[in-house]
């Protein structure tokens, strides 16, 4: 509205969430933010010389007050306080520590039928984790659930929406990062499922047994290339 006439709004659209962050900078809430602190990390390039530093850096978020630090809609990879990731087993459909397939993002979901971006996770809500990789035979790359597998059973890869798990966490620490202690619907902790070098997870009903993972934001299917979060392509 302009002198009592309306007129055409010409304010652009925002910007659309970058696909990767320049070196120094990591993806948070949609957008590259400088990464705090000295980074003496580097990689080589393949051609007899090292990429600036931080290049390969993608740290987890930390959650703050009664909020985990996740999103609803947001995309993370998911891993344990020796920065090994949660990956998911080649020949068997379960979700394991150092996993043959690794760098998934699992989308933070309201539930099975909504996974619209919304506001910040706060403690005692529940989410649940939508792997956006699927089966590796799998041509159509079908998006699948972490399951609710409990009792030594290890998490699995599914597409029934009915076995899907549902958590809630509070935020916490591993390693010297952020992180988040998860907990299942029925009150029990997401823990190892076994004494292995490479355990999977299960759910137990002991809360005070639960592992923490770390999360880090990453864009989660509208790319062609392998993930390139934190890495700078120019």
């Amino acid at each position: 509205m302009s002198n009592g006439m309306c007129i055409p709004n010409t304010t652009p659209p925002p910007p659309p969430p970058p696909h990767h962050c320049p070196a120094g900078t990591h993806l948070v809430d949609g957008k590259c933010v400088q990464i705090p602190g000295p980074c003496p990390q580097t990689c080589g390039n393949g051609h007899g010389g090292v990429e600036p530093s931080c290049t390969c850096t993608n740290n987890p978020v930390c959650g703050h007050g009664k909020h985990l630090g996740i999103k609803y809609g947001h995309c993370y990879i998911l891993s344990f306080s020796d920065g090994q990731q949660l990956g998911i087993d080649r020949d068997h459909i379960d979700y394991k520590k150092n996993g043959f397939f690794v760098d998934i993002p699992f989308k933070v979901c309201n539930s099975t039928t909504d996974c619209s971006r919304g506001k910040e996770v706060e403690m005692g809500q529940f989410f649940s984790l939508q792997d956006q990789h699927g089966l590796y035979k799998d041509l159509k790359s079908t998006k699948g659930w972490i399951n609710d597998a409990s009792g030594g059973a290890h998490m699995e890869y599914t597409t029934d929406a009915g076995h899907a798990g549902k958590f809630k966490g509070i935020p916490t620490c591993a390693g010297g990062a952020c992180a988040i202690q998860l907990f299942g619907g029925n009150g029990g902790a997401v823990a190892y499922a076994c004494p292995m070098p490479d355990p999977g997870l299960t759910l137990y009903g002991n809360p005070k047994v639960g592992q923490k993972l770390r999360f880090s934001e990453v864009t989660c299917d509208e790319y062609e290339v392998p993930l390139t979060s934190g890495i700078n392509l120019q």
